[in-house]
């Protein structure tokens, strides 16, 4: 596993957790040993990536890499080779694919650099979402003295 914090990119690792600064998952094509099914720890781990609301990124050394399971969950593509790109273009469309001269490892992470920030690592969507955690936390709270736990009546012992 690969992150590069500046740019906060992470190459998927259906081992590994992903840290909270993560933006971008870089998803390996089945040429370069990519994975090539949607089955156990990486089904966990993109339902994450998912839920979380973070780009993934395709990095497609040949056509084939773009017919998979695990290449149809990826938002973006990144390819070198022309036939690639032509043909990911016409699955994701032109806006969803970044050429590059070659799958570097400079060039991928420039390509995954460009993309705009995803919107659930913006400000105010983070925001929002730390305040929806403190409102249940208070609520929480909160429940837990207007309902004491068995035996317990909430006042002070004597």
């Amino acid at each position: 596993m690969m992150i590069v914090s500046s740019c906060r990119v992470l190459v998927l690792d259906p081992a590994a957790s992903l840290p909270a600064p993560t933006r971008t998952v870089l998803v390996p094509g089945v040429s370069a040993e990519g994975p090539r099914h949607l089955a156990g720890p990486l089904l966990g781990l993109l339902i994450d990536i998912e839920r979380r609301g973070l780009h993934t990124m395709l990095v497609a050394e040949q056509p084939a890499d773009l017919h998979t399971p695990v290449a149809a969950i990826c938002r973006f593509v990144v390819a070198a080779d022309a036939e690639t790109c032509a043909e990911a273009r016409r699955i994701w469309g032109a806006h969803h694919v970044r050429m590059v001269s070659s799958t570097s490892r400079e060039n991928v992470l420039r390509a995954a650099r460009a993309l705009p920030v995803p919107a659930a690592r913006t400000v105010p969507r983070r925001a929002q979402a730390a305040v929806q955690r403190l409102r249940k936390a208070v609520m929480n709270r909160a429940s837990r003295f207007r309902h004491p736990q068995e035996g317990m009546t909430g006042l002070p012992d004597d």
